[in-house]
């Protein structure tokens, strides 16, 4: 288990997710809610394996 894992707001979009883990170069998320206390849990699969599609372009 990870001591500290890596977390994203609720509210943030699937997007914005995707674009996060890109950024870090991870594949899964704890979800949190604005008292920092957990709601669930993300991992990419759980993102693209809803047959969606999504467009990311990082300015680098």
């Amino acid at each position: 288990m990870t001591k500290n894992p890596m977390t994203i707001d609720e509210n943030v979009s699937l997007a914005q997710t995707m674009e996060l883990m890109q950024k870090k170069e991870i594949t899964s998320f704890a979800v949190v809610n604005e008292k920092k206390e957990l709601k669930g849990y993300i991992h990419l699969h759980d993102i693209l394996g809803r047959g969606g599609s999504v467009n990311i372009s990082l300015n680098q």
